[in-house]
């Protein structure tokens, strides 16, 4: 591809006319999905997973929310939003190719600004960042764009399935480390009460020292597998991008409907196994039922993901269901803002430099608080793009992306 000098000079992003509005549904589904999932996240120390839970819910509603969250949401919505991701990242470069500009090295560029969005948001904001991964993953996504499409779906095949496997093994061995050594590798009780009364009680500066030093390590561990396992997701959008065509997906519908069966089918098959693992019904160790059920969570989350992605498109073909996917598809349009947006009113909720409700709020009342804040943003959202054409985060980087300032307002 030769770049041709005054095509670079007018390279423009993707305009508003020019948007899959779809997409922009199916991506505020997800947004919603990802802060449900969020929501306890936001009430537990990074490191927690490698040793005990700072609390214990009891109440039967409290456990009610809980199985549902840990069945139909938790790691179900940020593969949505991989996958998404995927699909976005073909869509660029496309457009990209036929301006004559060199695709490549723009969307690099664009990963670079993205990175450091996400370190911005993972050192000063919240630990939970997923935009560190996604830039990292997103460069590695760079060497498959010109590979078939079986080739592409083989390797997202192959690559999910090897991780999710690596994912339970590492599961197994820490459930039993826990199980046989809990002195030796488990986190006490007294670091869980130091964690939860700094972060209670904390101002902005003590909780920061506390992530920084605590949570951090942990999470840059976690890039290890994280990144790798954010990949194969990534390609399955890329493969959506090369098997149809994506501006017209009611052209695809057949095709949209087989998916669909499919990942309902496998969808329920994975959810009962990793409900079984999880309640440890089976009469095998606690901590081979623990590593088994990490494994089916990610297979069950990617199947579940799918159906519900399918599902969205599907229903956005019947008029009744339009008015209601189309609420969803203003937040969906500034997802990036949004995103970080919920860090910002989430860590106000729980840490201490806000109201304290650290480790505080259950299941139950966490799912009521995302309704309310999600709520929120699909009215801040409307409103706020009826004058502007992007959330602020998006105009942000679009700007630094193209080292020209984008038009904000909305034309007319």
């Amino acid at each position: 591809m030769v770049l041709h000098k005054e095509n670079a000079l007018h390279v423009q992003p993707i305009q508003q006319g020019e948007r899959i509005h779809l997409l922009d549904s199916i991506r505020g589904v997800a947004l919603f999905g990802i802060l449900l999932a969020n929501m306890l996240f936001y009430q537990e120390p990074k490191f927690i997973s490698f040793g005990l839970s700072p609390n214990e819910w009891t109440e039967s509603y409290n456990v009610a929310a809980s199985w549902f969250l840990d069945l139909f949401v938790v790691g179900k919505f940020y593969p949505m939003f991989s996958i998404l991701f995927g699909i976005g990242f073909a869509v660029f470069l496309k457009k990209a190719f036929e301006k004559g500009v060199k695709a490549k090295g723009l969307f690099a560029k664009r990963l670079t600004i993205l990175l450091l969005f996400g370190f911005i948001h993972l050192v000063f904001i919240w630990s939970g960042d997923i935009l560190v991964n996604y830039a990292l993953a997103g460069f590695l996504l760079l060497l498959f764009f010109d590979l078939k499409p079986k080739t592409v779906l083989n390797w997202a095949r192959w690559l999910f399935i090897g991780f999710a496997v690596l994912i339970g093994f590492f599961g197994i061995m820490n459930a039993a480390l826990l199980e046989y050594f809990p002195e030796e590798i488990g986190v006490t009780t007294e670091v869980i009460h130091e964690a939860n009364e700094v972060l209670q009680t904390g101002n902005y500066g003590e909780v920061l020292v506390f992530r920084l030093v605590n949570e951090l390590p942990v999470v840059i561990l976690n890039l290890i597998l994280a990144v790798p396992m954010i990949l194969p997701l990534f390609l399955f959008g890329l493969y959506v991008t090369k098997r149809i065509d994506i501006f017209r997906v009611q052209d695809h519908l057949d095709w949209v409907k087989s998916i669909w069966k499919k990942s309902l089918v496998w969808g329920i098959v994975f959810t009962i196994l990793f409900a079984v693992h999880k309640g440890e019904v089976l009469p095998i160790p606690s901590f081979l039922s623990l590593g088994l059920a990490d494994m089916f969570r990610s297979f069950s989350g990617l199947a579940l993901c799918i159906f519900y992605m399918t599902s969205v498109t599907l229903l956005v073909q019947k008029q009744t269901w339009q008015p209601l996917f189309r609420l969803f598809s203003f937040p969906g349009k500034m997802a990036l803002s949004n995103y970080l947006f919920q860090s910002f009113i989430c860590v106000t909720i729980f840490y201490g430099f806000g109201f304290g409700l650290f480790a505080k709020v259950g299941p139950a009342l966490s799912i009521l608080f995302a309704i309310i804040i999600y709520g929120l943003q699909m009215a801040v959202s409307y409103y706020w793009l009826k004058t502007f054409q992007y959330g602020p985060f998006e105009w942000l980087w679009r700007t630094a992306t193209y080292k020209k300032r984008q038009p904000m307002k909305v034309k007319g």
